[in-house]
C-alpha cells in the first residue's frame, strides 16, 4: 500500500496508457481477434499443458478471468501484456536516466513507454507487430535487462544483488519460447556474460 501512494502518480498513467492503447486496438479492429501469422491463437486453458511457455499461462489465466470468453480473453491479454511491458520500459529508463544523471527520471520513463508504445515500427508495419510488442517474451526481456542493468552498478548493496538477480532469471524465463526458439536469447545471454 505504501509502494502505490509513493508511485501512484506513475501508476495510474501506466494503467491509462494501456487501458488507451486496448481501446485503440478495439476500435481500430471493430472487436474482432488479432490472430495471424506468428500469432496462431490460444483457444483454451489447456493449451497450456501441451505448449507451456509463459504466454499461453497469461492466456490461460486471462482466460480464467474471462470466464472463456475468447474476445475478452484475447483483450485481457493485450492490456496485461501492455501495461507488463509498458512499467519494464519505465523502469528501466528511469535505471538508465538516474544513473547518467542522476535526475529522478519520472517524466523520462513516461515518455519512454509512449514511445515504446507507439513506435513508427509498430505503427506502419503489420497487426502482428502491434501485438508482438506488447507480449510477455517482450516483457520479460525487458526485465531481464533491467536485472542485468542493476546487477551491473556497483553501487548496489549485496541484498539488492540478490534481487536483480532474481529479477533478471524471472524475466529471462518468461522471455524464452519452447524449444528451439529460445536458443537466440541463450546466444545474448552468453554474449552478456562471457
Amino acid at each position: 500500500l505504501r509502494f502505490f501512494s509513493i508511485y501512484k502518480i506513475e501508476i495510474l498513467s501506466l494503467l491509462s496508457i494501456s487501458f488507451f492503447y486496448v481501446i485503440l486496438i478495439v476500435y481500430w479492429t471493430h472487436g474482432k481477434l488479432l490472430f495471424g501469422g506468428d500469432t496462431v491463437g490460444y483457444y483454451n486453458y489447456y493449451d497450456f499443458l501441451q505448449n507451456p511457455s509463459a504466454s499461453t499461462l497469461f492466456y490461460a489465466l486471462a482466460e480464467l478471468i474471462a470466464f472463456n470468453n475468447l474476445y475478452l480473453m484475447f483483450y485481457i491479454h493485450l492490456f496485461f501484456g501492455t501495461l507488463f511491458n509498458m512499467i519494464g520500459v519505465y523502469i528501466l529508463s528511469r535505471l538508465v536516466i538516474n544513473n547518467v544523471n542522476g535526475n529522478d527520471g519520472k517524466l523520462f520513463g513516461i515518455v519512454s513507454s509512449l514511445l515504446y508504445l507507439f513506435n513508427p515500427w509498430s505503427v506502419s508495419l503489420t497487426y502482428l507487430s502491434l501485438i508482438y510488442d506488447v507480449s510477455f517474451g517482450s516483457a520479460g526481456f525487458t526485465f531481464f535487462l533491467i536485472g542485468v542493468f542493476l546487477q551491473l552498478n556497483s553501487n548496489m548493496s549485496k541484498k539488492l544483488k540478490k534481487y536483480s538477480s532474481v529479477i533478471s532469471g524471472l524475466g529471462l524465463g518468461i522471455a524464452l519460447s519452447p524449444f528451439p526458439n529460445y536458443i537466440r536469447l541463450l546466444v545474448v545471454v552468453i554474449t552478456i556474460f562471457f
